[in-house]
């Protein structure tokens, strides 16, 4: 018989927690101060992983909590990003698995009108758990995200609050209404004072391109000089620039339009 999970979905998660001996696993858009709350219930030694968004937009805006994924973080859960992520799914150990249209948010858990269905069959739920490692086929490989690199975000994400209108800012604003929402001036500064290594070369060398569309060939005459200043034994550069311009969308603040040009939003 199909098992549904309907509002409140918190109360079905924190009844199947009881049970949860080895691993957690989530993938939601958004996040709000709620999950933090509901992981320290688990018990010690249980491996927690989520699946998100980083787009500062997201968290300026209040769709999704930035100081929840830095508590997560820095409770040793581990943070992997996709810049596209819209699934929501809750693995618990091989003993089941939700898929739902519930963010893990007070809203999504509590508020919200929301439907999910229940899998407990040990095969599937394998599957669903493979499919949030795999980033559900993305096609780029997933960021990992540390607790001192999410807490780089703090100031980049106030600076960004204070460009949005009071409309803009609401706790589930679907993060397309803020495709227009650039990062001014004061947000590519303050991410410039904040992040660091690799994604703050790559950032440097990108403000200082000539237009804000502009192609990776053009992008390594500015970083190759500076990568072998600061990284002489680094044999990958081309590779570690790629990598960080993702990153730097997973951001919100580069787009990728394709055959290797880009558009910077500052």
């Amino acid at each position: 018989m199909t098992e549904f999970v309907v509002t409140p979905t918190e109360k079905w998660l924190e009844a199947e927690l009881q049970h949860c001996k080895s691993q957690l696993l989530i993938s939601s858009p958004y996040v709000g101060g709620w999950l933090p709350l509901l992981q320290k219930k688990l018990g010690s030694g249980v491996r927690r992983l989520l699946l998100t968004r980083a787009d500062i937009r997201d968290f300026a805006s209040g769709a999704s909590d930035l100081e929840a994924v830095c508590a997560l973080a820095s409770d040793d859960a581990e943070i992997l990003v996709s810049h596209r992520l819209h699934a929501k799914v809750y693995v618990i150990d091989e003993l089941c698995s939700l898929v739902t249209s519930a963010n893990a948010t007070f809203s999504g858990m509590r508020g919200n009108l929301e439907c999910g269905v229940v899998i407990r069959d040990p095969s599937g739920v394998r599957a669903a758990a493979d499919l949030i490692c795999g980033g559900f086929g993305a096609r780029e490989a997933l960021q990992r995200w540390s607790a001192s690199e999410l807490e780089s975000l703090r100031e980049p994400v106030r600076e960004l609050q204070k460009s949005l209108s009071a409309k803009q800012v609401t706790a589930d604003l679907d993060s397309r209404l803020l495709a227009d929402v650039n990062p001014e001036r004061p947000v590519g500064q303050a991410l410039l004072e904040n992040l660091s290594g690799w994604t703050r070369l790559v950032l440097e060398a990108v403000q200082i391109q000539q237009t804000t569309v502009f192609t990776l060939d053009s992008l390594m005459e500015t970083c190759a000089p500076a990568a072998f200043a600061r990284y002489p034994g680094n044999q990958n550069v081309r590779s570690k620039v790629r990598q960080q311009l993702q990153r730097l969308r997973d951001l919100g603040v580069i787009q990728f339009l394709g055959k290797g040009s880009y558009r910077w939003s500052g």
